[in-house]
């Protein structure tokens, strides 16, 4: 009878997990309902924040945590907001390095030295503008930090957006339709946005994204425009300054646009400078800039604790707050001249804080914490004087950050009610004061809007207000006061794809995509068209079956490897025999490796080796290759198909001592090591590619600073030769740019036609790798970070500007 009674209960709760996955935000249960596992992942997520990045106990205890999330969510979902920085860090950091030596600013500076070459090219040869076609999606945008809104409208409907990956929009219909204010931007991070209320035409721009824990999405200073946001110029003052390397926040002088304050982080290049986070002053619009603040202090992940937010008070901007991650809240009385802590009374200083000052009474503040084991909202009623923690009554305690308040953490306070504030961290959570500190939490119902928030604003108009709300899936508006929520994000064409492929005679194609899943387009997909949902969790490489457009497969992370077969209208698990899934045996960016020439065989990589289906994932069987070739898995492990011969398979992680290229002449039966190259050290890679018509040849990539990034041979690994002009020196002789390299794609109607897919945009070789420039034939200079050709197109997935296709010949 025990045991029946157990087995209903595991049941029940199975039941419950897999209800709460299925489940829209707004009918999820409520927090609390699975306490016991959430306090433990609470006390795991406390441990590894503290660990060395890398280190043994770190990955293990990054594993377990992989188990117990999946087992409180029931099924994929994006988690893990850090992996993509980590993995983007890692990837610089050569085998003889502990830091990358790329320069703060490395990127603006790069682009505009190859827009100046190509502009400075032979006379007669300019650039071939190409047909692209912007693939959309048109209903799924990429994360959004910063938002503005316009003062001058009384509707309320005119805002800024600030993407993270896709660069500065803005819409005047509340997001009905949206336009690109900058798509030549130097820079697409951006993270923060300001204006002055007074003076609305002129408005700043943070470039950067400060809140992770290892600083990788980079930014190159501030841009400022003066004309409401249709151009943009770069201040002279910020560019290639290592101070104002990320931008977290800007605050502006409602009454005086010069007066402008920003909260920075300083980049790192080698160990030559000293890890700061400030707090700098402008009073001449930007032009020159004052240190008023700043932090050294060392935090979690040995880095330094930084100044996330500036807060101005309503109405008084002599008095400003700044809130310091694990240190507190910082109080300013001139205007941000001079600044002091104010936490008397804050006992927790485990985090990130986010605070809010209430536009009803100045002196009651708002304060939310990520707390040692839960979520934190600290308040005060005397301007900072004092602090108190405002506790629960009765019910389940709502962890609204989700134990990841280093990433999403925002805060709002009501228009009129002095004692209700909105806060935000995996979900959108109303709580209100009652009286001794106690406080009652009220989950919004925010119906389609996504997950993982990190800014709310309230829009006040005609007698009424809104909230709009920043996240990982683009934007969230509601319509009547914190209800009646929708998306409002069709045209923010901001997504940010690991991957994609297209269908077989069709225009249509399917892809993955960071925080958002995969999505699959319709056929001749517009800009504006929406794309079909297909799997969750976060979205990377796909194959669209070459001879059976009704196959597809794709997956999420850890091979969590699903397949259709009936075009994307359903999907099961593709993983039969494939044991190397989860965090401990498989990357955290899943990848497929197909052939149009056979399209049933596809491989895929695990900590044991290289995987093989011959039947479209119907099944897998596994060619073990020794860690000394291999290495211990990681996202860096890469696999590729001959596009000459599918009997010829690439693969590996790395290039040094700890890792080898691999290459199999039987399809995958086995794999033998290829040489390294041997003029300077490299280490892990950030890409493979192959030859369309020659199967001695194959491409490794690398993204280390003032190193090759094109690795070619022509010998099936025999030996291997730079072809992006820096072999041991540390400038390219042939004009390629010093950047990270994503992938390669050879024309295969002209193999002396090579395209780089980089972090600053496309470049190309027309002489089969002697000399390289900047395409500049017609896309955005955004992160490129996958390439395909199929049939007649090439395809692109990038990482900020969604898929883009051309007709070629």
């Amino acid at each position: 009878m025990l045991r029946a009674v157990l087995i209903l209960g595991a049941a029940l709760a199975l039941a419950l997990v897999v209800a709460q996955w299925m489940m829209p935000e707004d009918e999820a249960p409520p927090a609390g309902a699975f306490s016991l596992l959430e306090q433990e992942i609470a006390k795991l997520e406390r441990i590894e924040k503290h660990l060395e990045p890398g280190s043994a106990r770190h990955m293990k205890t990054q594993r377990k945590l992989a188990r117990l999330r999946e087992k409180l969510e029931g099924g994929p979902s994006p988690e893990h907001p850090d992996q993509f920085a980590r993995i983007l860090y890692e990837m610089r950091v050569p085998s003889d390095r502990t830091v990358s030596e790329y320069r703060p600013g490395y990127r603006t500076h790069q682009l505009q030295r190859a827009r100046t070459a190509r502009k400075a090219g032979p006379a007669g040869s300019p650039a071939e503008i190409l047909p692209w076609v912007n693939r959309g999606p048109g209903n799924v945008s990429g994360r959004v930090r910063g938002l503005v809104i316009d003062p001058d409208d009384p509707n309320g409907t005119t805002w800024f957006v600030g993407s993270v990956g896709g660069g500065i929009w803005k819409t005047t219909d509340a997001g009905a339709t949206w336009t690109d204010l900058a798509p030549d931007l130097p820079n697409l991070a951006v993270s923060a946005l300001a204006l002055a209320e007074g003076a609305p035409d002129t408005l700043y721009a943070g470039t950067g994204e400060s809140m992770f824990s290892i600083d990788v999405i980079n930014g190159n200073g501030i841009l400022k425009s003066i004309d409401r946001g249709q151009t943009w110029v770069q201040l002279s003052s910020t560019l290639d300054n290592p101070a104002f390397n990320n931008i977290a926040r800007i605050i502006v002088d409602p009454l005086d646009a010069d007066v402008v304050l920003a909260a920075t982080t300083t980049g790192r290049y080698k160990n030559d400078i000293n890890p700061r986070s400030s707090i700098f002053k402008s009073t001449d619009g930007g032009a020159n800039w004052t240190e008023v603040f700043a932090e050294t202090d060392v935090g979690s992940f040995n880095r330094v604790k930084k100044v996330l937010q500036l807060v101005p008070t309503p109405g008084n901007f002599n008095v400003l707050y700044a809130t310091v991650d694990e240190k507190g809240i910082l109080k300013s009385t001139d205007a941000g001249d001079n600044w002091a802590f104010i936490n008397n009374g804050i006992t927790d200083f485990s985090g990130r804080f986010e605070m809010a000052v209430s536009p009803v009474d100045t002196n009651r503040l708002y304060a939310a914490g990520e707390g040692s084991s839960h979520s934190e909202l600290w308040t005060s009623t005397n301007g900072g004087t004092t602090w108190n923690e405002t506790v629960k009554q009765g019910g389940s305690e709502p962890n609204w950050l989700g134990f990841q308040g280093w990433y999403d953490n925002t805060i709002v306070c009501h228009p009129t009610d002095v004692n209700i504030v909105y806060v935000g961290g995996i979900r959108l959570w109303q709580i209100q004061l009652l009286g001794g500190n106690q406080r009652i939490a009220t989950l919004l119902s925010v119906g389609p809007v996504h997950v993982d928030h990190h800014n709310l604003v309230v829009i006040e108009r005609m007698g009424s207000w809104w909230l709009l709300n920043a996240n990982d899936g683009g934007i969230g508006l509601s319509s009547n006061e914190a209800t009646g929520w929708s998306k409002p994000t069709d045209g923010l064409i901001t997504t940010q794809f690991y991957g994609v492929d297209k269908r077989p005679g069709a225009s249509a194609y399917i892809g993955g995509m960071q925080d958002n899943g995969t999505w699959r387009s319709p056929i001749d997909s517009a800009p504006l068209d929406p794309w079909a949902f297909q799997i969750g969790g976060d979205g990377y490489e796909t194959s669209w079956h070459f001879n059976d457009p009704l196959k597809i497969i794709g997956g999420y992370q850890f091979n969590g490897l699903m397949r259709s077969l009936d075009g994307g209208l359903t999907w099961n698990s593709a993983t039969s025999g494939l044991t190397d899934t989860g965090s401990a045996k498989a990357p955290f960016v899943t990848k497929i490796a197909k052939s149009n020439a056979e399209p049933d065989l596809l491989f895929a990589v695990g900590g044991q080796g290289v995987w093989r289906s011959t039947d479209f994932g119907g099944s897998w069987s596994v060619t073990g290759i020794p860690v000394a070739d291999w290495g211990s898995i990681s996202s860096f492990h890469d696999i590729r198909i001959s596009r000459a011969d599918p009997n010829v398979v690439w693969a590996g992680a790395r290039m040094d001592g700890s890792g080898r290229i691999m290459v199999s002449t039987n399809q995958g039966a086995s794999f033998s090591p290829s040489t390294n190259y041997g003029l300077v050290t490299m280490g892990r890679i950030s890409g493979l590619s192959t030859h369309p018509t020659d199967d001695q040849t194959a491409y490794v990539l690398f993204s280390f600073a003032q190193r090759p990034k094109i690795l070619r041979t022509t010998d099936q690994g025999g030996t291997w030769t730079d072809i992006s002009g820096f072999g041991a020196g540390t400038v390219s002789t042939n004009g390629f740019p010093d950047v990270a390299v994503y992938d390669l794609l050879v024309m295969p109607h002209d193999p002396n036609t090579i395209w780089a897919g980089t972090e600053i945009g496309l470049f190309e070789s027309l002489d089969n790798g002697a000399t390289w420039a900047m395409a500049d034939n017609g896309l955005p200079a955004v992160p490129i970070w996958f390439m395909t050709h199929v049939e007649d197109e090439v395809v692109l997935a990038t990482h900020g500007r969604g898929v883009w296709s051309a007709k070629v010949s």
